[in-house]
This record gives structure tokens, C-alpha cells and sequence, in this order.
């Protein structure tokens, strides 16, 4: 998916889950930042989608990154970032998120700059955030933040399944 889907998904699990924001949103972007590793040329894993997006590489970075979260909760919202950003991820081409171990999760369901699942997403991060803004007392205790947290990742999969019909891309 492109950056603000990843930034908006991120952020809308956490308000799900009243977990902090800022911390969901740095992980579901850090993941990126291998990016500037295709700059470098050195080849695997050093590539897009490699060492960066595996579930090693989140628990290395979460355990450097706890003192400077310095709370248990931030540091649990940035793991849902970044394995937030894993999931949109995995339907979007794959990762290979168990590496070392050679394992390629795909499910391969959409083109990662699919026009309809980009912004279906993001639309429905934003009834996230509308509907918890609107409504702070909303899905109070955590049997209703399991039921809304599965139902907005069923429902991003599942508008991730219509946009294959749709082959518009951004």
C-alpha cells in the first residue's frame, strides 16, 4: 500500500485499541525507510521489502526503541504500526516476514498502489476516527474493541478484495 495508507490503518487500529497514535504511526512508516536501501544497490536483504519487513526486524527495533518510549503502551503501539504496515503488506506482493527461516507470506489479493483499496482504506480509517472522536465512550470495554478491531481489518480486507476488480492505480 502507499505511505498514507499505511499512515492512516496504523493510526486507526490504535485509536481501536486506545493505544498512543504517535507511536502507531512511526512504526506503520518505519517499515519503509528500506527504501533508501534500493539506493544503495546491496542487493538482498538489503532491498525494498526485505530485512526491514520481516517480524525480527520489528521486535529487534521494539526492544531498541523501549527506552525511548519509556512506557509498555507506546511501545505496543508502535509493534501494531509496524505490523499493521506488515499486513497491508502481505496482500499487496508479500514479505518475507519470518527471515532468516526463507518463508514468503503473499496473498498477493491487490496491486500495492490500487486506487480503490488506497482510499477505501484510508476512508475507512477516517470513519475510525470520526466515530471515536463523535462518540468517545464508544466500544468501552475490550470484548467491543476485539469485535471493532477485527471488524475494521475484515473490512480493509475485504475492500482490498473489491479493488482487484478494479484495476485503476494512483
Amino acid at each position: 500500500m502507499l505511505t498514507p495508507t499505511h499512515m492512516f490503518f496504523a493510526v486507526a487500529l490504535a485509536y481501536i485499541l486506545k493505544l498512543p497514535r504517535i507511536p502507531a504511526l512511526i512504526g506503520g512508516l518505519v517499515l519503509d525507510l528500506d527504501l533508501i536501501f534500493s539506493l544503495t544497490g546491496l542487493g538482498f536483504p538489503f532491498v525494498h521489502r526485505g530485512i526491514m519487513h520481516t517480524a525480527v526486524f520489528v521486535i529487534v527495533i521494539s526492544a531498541i526503541t523501549y527506552p525511548v518510549f519509556k512506557k509498555k503502551y507506546h511501545s505496543c503501539s508502535f509493534v501494531l504500526g509496524a505490523f499493521s504496515h506488515l499486513s497491508l503488506d502481505i496482500i499487496t506482493g508479500g514479505v518475507l516476514l519470518l527471515y532468516p527461516l526463507g518463508t514468503f507470506f503473499v496473498y498477493n489479493l491487490v496491486s500495492y498502489d490500487n486506487l480503490f483499496a488506497n482510499v477505501g482504506i484510508c476512508l475507512l480509517s477516517t470513519a475510525v476516527f470520526l466515530l471515536y472522536y463523535s462518540r468517545p465512550n464508544f466500544a468501552e470495554t475490550k470484548n467491543q474493541r476485539i469485535i471493532m478491531f477485527a471488524a475494521v481489518v475484515f473490512l480493509s480486507l475485504l475492500i482490498s478484495y473489491i479493488g482487484a476488480f478494479i484495476p485503476y492505480t494512483i
